[in-house]
């Protein structure tokens, strides 16, 4: 009988952890250009924050409020820590890879990978452009917030390291 149930623990566990061995190389490239739209989204959305702000100034003659482009930016910070944590993984099966393999999912993913880089550069140029326009608004205001940016954007630049 504890045979039976030893036998069927074995199993059970068999069944439940198919999957869960190393993760594919592909996978950590499609990890990183997911990660990579998100963070371009991240950004998109704090530029809306900050030129909602401005609408309310010129609009509403409501005063000059960055708090919630300010809390957009902990998810920024977020998706950063995000990233920290894929290069890890992907340090980790680096040696595994051939220089052929490497060349193959390079070429397969290129464009994919280029248009999210692509999206992430254009997204935080519009956001510059906006923080501009604030700036005529209140730039001790906007200071504050773009020392916030740059401590959320402090975890990207640390990977390019």
């Amino acid at each position: 009988m504890k045979r039976l149930l030893v036998l069927a623990g074995v199993f059970s566990l068999c069944f439940f952890m198919v999957g869960c061995g190393g993760e594919t190389h592909e996978k950590l490239i499609t990890d990183t250009i997911n990660r990579m739209n998100v963070a371009a989204t991240e950004v998109g959305n704090i530029k809306a924050r900050v030129d909602d702000a401005v609408k309310r100034v010129v609009d509403k003659n409501e005063p000059f409020d960055l708090t919630d482009a300010i809390e957009a930016t902990s998810k920024l910070e977020e998706t950063g820590a995000e990233f920290e944590r894929l290069k890890q993984r992907i340090e980790q099966v680096k040696s595994q890879v051939k220089d052929d393999e490497r060349k193959a999912f390079a070429e397969n993913q290129k464009a994919k990978l280029n248009t999210a880089f692509k999206s992430l550069i254009d997204n935080r140029e519009e956001l510059r452009k906006s923080l501009l326009e604030a700036e005529k608004h209140d730039k001790k205001a906007v200071d504050t917030f773009r020392t916030k940016l740059a401590k959320a954007e402090g975890r990207f630049v640390a990977l390019s390291r």
